[in-house]
């Protein structure tokens, strides 16, 4: 996530204070009103009480996650006004890169399993892959927080969940770990110390439904929500009935806390980016097909290399 310059976290001080201090990576927790600490091995994350969610300045953050999705879709979310930017097989280069432009929060999806591993699916993708992306992305986040998915399999597993989402923390270095489950899957994770970013889907539920949905996750222990197709009906009714950030996924909009990308969509980091049309905030794909375009003519024609 982003936090953009002149504005306050409005549901909690939590995440308000991330991008400020690499000591003090900060995760919010209804279930606390003391510092806690998170299972992350050397860090620090003090699990906040929750601030007023009526205060009159409202942050805004910005994060990057690992997951893919279809880009014409791609999630756009804010967390009290927190806008947030992921990308797809996120890694040690991007997370530096992205870490030191102001994301303040990276989450590295299941997707890996396709977009590196070159499973089938993102089924497939093993709690050991998991963590070495996240490992990876751990090592060049130094100030944002880092998310990592518990892959569907042990999500689907019971105890298994809760022995992965203690792995990508310990092991892992994760400031918290991303569920699609039910809540009972939530609280038993958080029970055994690890904060969560719960997952829910709104593309197939009445507003009156995901509200209840929301706030079944927000009593399990949820630290922050990811609610996917929000839309502008049910988006803003479930950011007013809980009060933790509801940060979204595809489907978001300014309605919610925070703004979520994909990463490699964001910077135009994929081959189809080469010719696209469709605009976004950069296209690396471009620069690098041009640069080793010259690279090649260079080598060809018999000049001296760029670069040393």
């Amino acid at each position: 996530m982003i936090h953009d310059q002149g504005h306050i976290m409005a549901k909690t001080n939590a995440f308000a204070g991330t991008a400020a201090s690499p000591s003090a990576r900060r995760c919010y927790s209804p279930r606390s009103h003391t510092a806690a600490r998170s299972t992350s091995p050397g860090r620090t994350a003090p699990i906040r009480a929750r601030s007023s969610r009526r205060s009159a300045a409202r942050g805004r953050f910005a994060g990057i996650n690992g997951n893919q999705g279809n880009d014409s879709r791609a999630p756009e979310n804010e967390a009290r006004r927190a806008k947030d930017r992921r990308g797809r097989r996120l890694d040690y280069q991007i997370a530096q890169i992205a870490d030191r432009a102001g994301v303040d929060l990276i989450s590295v999806g299941d997707s890996v399993g396709v977009n590196l591993w070159g499973h089938a699916t993102d089924t497939e993708v093993t709690v050991d892959e998991m963590l070495i992306c996240c490992k990876a992305v751990r090592r060049g986040a130094k100030r944002a927080l880092v998310s990592c998915d518990v892959p569907n399999g042990p999500v689907h597993a019971g105890a298994e969940a809760v022995n992965a989402a203690v792995r990508l923390a310990k092991e892992g270095g994760a400031d918290m770990v991303k569920v699609l489950g039910d809540p009972g899957v939530v609280k038993a994770i958080v029970r055994a110390g690890v904060p969560v970013f719960a997952e829910f889907h709104g593309e197939k539920l009445a507003a009156d439904k995901l509200v209840e949905e929301a706030k079944r996750l927000e009593d399990a222990g949820a630290s922050v929500l990811d609610f996917r197709h929000s839309g502008p009906v049910a988006g803003p009714a479930v950011v007013r009935a809980v009060s933790i950030p509801v940060i979204g996924g595809l489907g978001g909009g300014p309605w919610l806390d925070g703004r979520v990308r994909l990463a490699h969509t964001a910077i135009g980091y994929a081959a189809k980016w080469i010719d696209a049309k469709t605009e976004t905030y950069g296209n690396a794909a471009k620069l690098s097909f041009d640069a080793f375009r010259a690279l090649i003519d260079d080598v060809r024609s018999g000049r001296q290399i760029r670069g040393g």
